[in-house]
């Protein structure tokens, strides 16, 4: 009886053991995915901001060009104006 009972605490105790590896690894796991997604979500963030300042960019651009094409067009009319004198 008595040998019975070692012997079950000895498959306890190991049984035991592998669950604290087990837990230990899951453990390093979450570890690891958690600073993946934190990883993720400065990635995601950074990259927000960098399309918000390139279409913040591609407007002004965008706006450079409708006064360009505006002064030409106020050239080309003032030119065909004195022109026709």
């Amino acid at each position: 009886d008595y040998e019975q009972m070692m012997s079950n605490h000895d498959d306890l105790s190991k049984e035991n053991e592998q669950q604290t590896k087990t837990i230990r690894h899951l453990q390093t796991r979450i570890k690891l995915l958690e600073k993946s997604q934190n990883d993720l979500y400065k990635t995601t963030n950074q990259n927000e901001r960098e399309n918000k300042t390139l279409k913040t960019q591609i407007e002004e651009k965008n706006n450079e060009l409708k006064s360009l094409k505006s002064e030409r067009r106020k050239d080309k009319n003032d030119f065909e104006n004195k022109m026709k004198i």
